[in-house]
């Protein structure tokens, strides 16, 4: 017996009804996405802070330079 003759023989009562979806549940997706967001955001944020003392402090170390002691601090 193949999958598609298993399916016709099947009563009707005993296949189960599509629900949809509760509300609640779209509103932890929702609320969900937007705690990913903000951990991203803060990430993004938190790297664009350190790019241009990380920045200057590579650029006199490749350069041969003795970096500044304020660069030695970050």
């Amino acid at each position: 017996m193949t999958l598609p003759e298993c399916r016709e023989q099947a009563p009707a009562q005993t296949r189960r009804p599509r629900t949809a979806l509760a509300p609640a549940s779209a509103l932890c997706f929702v609320l969900l996405i937007g705690v990913v967001s903000m951990f991203s955001d803060m990430t993004h944020e938190g790297a664009r802070g350190l790019e241009s003392g990380l920045l200057d402090l590579l650029d006199h170390l490749v350069a041969g330079r003795q970096p500044s002691r304020a660069l030695l601090l970050l």
